[in-house]
């Protein structure tokens, strides 16, 4: 047998243990970061921290997502809970975690607020359809964060379904979840809100973000521009005020 030929048969058979040998090295690595940041007594920074652990299990999502996504199931620890969500949300493609978005949609309901925030933004990052209803519900929580995270969550998720609870959010007391609501509006293309946007273009003493999403949902729903320029938004209200005017008078 040449020389040739050993060397061969050596590399043939070394070359995947060392694969293998990768392959379980990572995995270990994988079950040691998951550890490290779901746990309450570890420090956040520090090469043996929860952000260390954290980066590297959002850089190798092939090894960690589903991993991840089991601790998040078979959690009952709040504080375990949150962590793992927090670390999903370093992802930088959610394509991976796309096969199991059903999982997210009973945690917009969590007892924890923590908790119940972040699965809300994942359900709607990975436009989780099974959490639509409880989205929707969710538009009438007294929370007005919750209020406005689940329309943001339904504005990505995009389901027609959604489209009377947002626009009710038009008239919410929190100006935030108005402008959220008209995010979503803008996002959902509701043709049959251009008389609630009307209605809140109207409204005196308005916040200028939320007249400046409003305006965006209009045209979007409308096809029918303000005019109004990035400068203008900026400048003394009395012009953009002037354009929106002109607008309404046009449009009732």
């Amino acid at each position: 047998m040449s020389r040739k030929t050993v060397v061969s048969i050596i590399a043939a058979l070394v070359f995947p243990l060392a694969a293998l040998a990768a392959e379980e090295s990572i995995d270990a690595k994988v079950a040691q970061s998951i550890k490290i940041a779901t746990d309450v007594n570890a420090p956040y920074m520090g090469p043996t921290g929860k952000k260390a652990a954290m980066t590297f299990l959002a850089e190798n999502p092939g090894a960690s997502a589903i991993p991840l996504v089991d601790k998040l199931e078979g959690s009952k620890d709040a504080h375990e809970r949150l962590w793992v969500l927090l670390t999903l949300a370093e992802f930088k493609d959610f394509t991976l975690l796309e096969p199991v978005a059903g999982k997210f949609a009973p945690l917009v309901n969590d007892s924890n607020f923590g908790v119940q925030y972040w699965g809300i933004k994942l359900a709607g990052r990975l436009k989780a359809m099974d959490a639509v209803k409880p989205l929707i519900a969710l538009t009438e929580s007294k929370d007005y964060i919750v209020r406005r995270e689940a329309a943001l969550a339904l504005a990505q998720i995009k389901d027609s379904t959604a489209n009377e609870a947002v626009m009710k959010l038009l008239k919410d007391d929190d100006a935030t979840v108005r402008g959220a609501a008209a995010d979503a509006i803008a996002s959902l293309e509701i043709a049959g809100a251009k008389a609630q946007l009307v209605q809140a273009l109207q409204a005196k003493n308005e916040k200028v973000f939320v007249m400046k999403s409003l305006v965006t949902a209009a045209e979007k729903v409308t096809g029918e521009p303000f005019g109004i320029t990035a400068n203008e938004w900026t400048g003394h209200p009395s012009v953009w005020q002037k354009k929106v005017a002109a607008w309404l008078k046009k449009n009732k």
